[in-house]
């Protein structure tokens, strides 16, 4: 039965009871009351009023509980609660449902956090575009591995992104629903970086695309750090080797009979052995040195007496050029550190220093005080190194002029064992330089 017929039969029972009552408020009966019209009118009215009345009741509460079930909807945190004094038995289960629409609305804002908290603590950069070619997520790592610095979340990938490959893989995806990886290195950078693109699905359409970005920038400088490093060996080990093999064939071809040539020829092996010497114990104290066996036995040690050591040490080369190690250290500066490498780290930069310094020139070792930190400066007037080496001279047999180097007797390990030296006793060695004017290296020493 639809609404309009129910009102009507509330109308008619209303206009019988009041008819009724009327009738035997007047002694009178039922005909006589509804033969008067102006009685008949007044009932019809007055049950019109009622079932208004009672209409107006319900609306309003439905009203009431329209308004609490908007309250909910906006702000599912607040106490709800409706006052329904004619519609008891509607109330309770209305209750009931918002309290649980509310425990949903709960675990899922909580479910939001938590995959928000996970996606901004992984490493990798993760990037989700939508179907229209959008940005719907993107993680922080993802806006440190790209340099971004603004809102990219509702922005064109195109517009974020400017990477000719990382769109092509994207719009590939897009379009035909299929997953690919890639490595790609970003635009301006030395950067490296591993692409994974995978198809977001829903049934049978692709509705967009997750992109996972792994930084592998590290791992290409590893690899060619030893393709570097089995071909720098294998040419350091083939020059002597070879030119000790070239003199004893002549001496064995007949120059040995020539006291003069022989001699000349012996001291060029002997050099060469010294030179493979030298190389292959490079070669065992940096193995050492990065293997995790190493002890560091730091002790309190006097820095003033450790520079000395190591100037008498290179006495010999600086006297050789004519070159003066000038030493400006205090001679109550005790620092903590293992004496044994440390004179091997000194002595190789002090050695340094003298190689590229012109005959005359001047070295000078002295220390300074910065950020609450002990340095000990070595600094020479040599040739210099240009900045785009600065940051490669600590790398296993890395010359900035390869020939001068190897004509000085340099096996290219003496910086990459002084990193070492540096990083196991957990301080930091710097170079500084100025091409043409000369270099200073410098390291940090904790103060007893």
């Amino acid at each position: 039965m639809t609404l309009r017929w129910r009102l009507a039969l509330v109308h008619l029972a209303l206009a019988i009871i009041v008819t009724g009552g009327v009738s035997l408020r007047l002694g009178g009966g039922l005909g006589e009351v509804v033969a008067d019209p102006l009685l008949v009118l007044l009932v019809l009215v007055g049950s019109g009023i009622s079932t208004a009345v009672v209409l107006c009741s319900g609306r309003s509460a439905l009203g009431e509980m329209g308004d609490a079930l908007r309250r909910e909807r906006e702000d599912p945190a607040d106490h709800f609660a409706i006052s329904l004094p004619d519609f008891t038995e509607l109330e309770r289960p209305l209750t009931d449902l918002v309290a649980k629409y509310r425990d949903q609305v709960s675990r899922l804002n909580s479910e939001k956090s938590r995959l928000e908290v996970i996606i901004e603590s992984i490493t990798e950069g993760i990037l989700v575009t939508g179907r229209d070619g959008r940005i719907a997520l993107a993680n922080t790592a993802l806006e440190r591995l790209f340099n971004l610095d603004i809102s990219t979340v509702g922005r064109p990938t195109a517009e974020v992104i400017r990477q000719a490959s990382i769109q092509e893989a994207i719009s590939t995806s897009l379009a035909q629903g299929t997953g690919r990886a890639l490595e790609v290195e970003v635009a301006g950078s030395l950067r490296h970086l591993d692409m994974h693109v995978a198809p977001i699905r829903q049934g049978e359409e692709c509705v967009g695309v997750v992109s996972v970005f792994y930084d592998i920038t590290r791992l290409r400088q590893l690899e060619r750090m030893r393709r570097d490093f089995v071909a720098n060996v294998s040419h350091e080990l083939r020059t002597p080797l070879t030119a000790i093999k070239g003199y004893a064939e002549t001496l064995a071809d007949g120059a040995l009979d020539d006291r003069e040539m022989a001699g000349r020829f012996v001291a060029i092996i002997s050099s060469h052995a010294d030179r493979l010497n030298r190389l292959l114990d490079d070669l065992l104290d940096l193995s050492r040195l990065e293997s995790d066996q190493l002890q560091v036995d730091k002790a309190p040690c006097n820095l003033r007496n450790l520079v000395e050591i190591c100037s008498t040490s290179v006495a010999a080369a600086s006297a050789q050029k004519n070159i003066v190690i000038r030493s400006d250290v205090g001679a109550d500066i005790e620092v903590s550190c293992d004496p044994k490498l440390i004179e091997q780290a000194l002595v190789n930069l002090l050695d340094n220093a003298i190689k590229y310094t012109p005959e005359g020139g001047d070295v000078r070792v002295f220390t300074r005080v910065d950020s609450s930190r002990l340095w000990l400066d070595i600094a020479d007037t040599g040739m210099g190194i240009p900045s785009e080496d600065l940051g490669r001279v600590f790398e296993r047999f890395y010359r900035v002029d390869k020939g001068r180097s190897r004509a000085m007797g340099g096996t290219g390990l003496g910086l990459a064992i002084v990193r070492h030296v540096v990083e196991a006793h957990g301080e930091r060695v710097l170079v500084h330089s100025t091409l043409g004017e000369g270099t200073t290296f410098s390291l940090s020493f904790t103060c007893v």
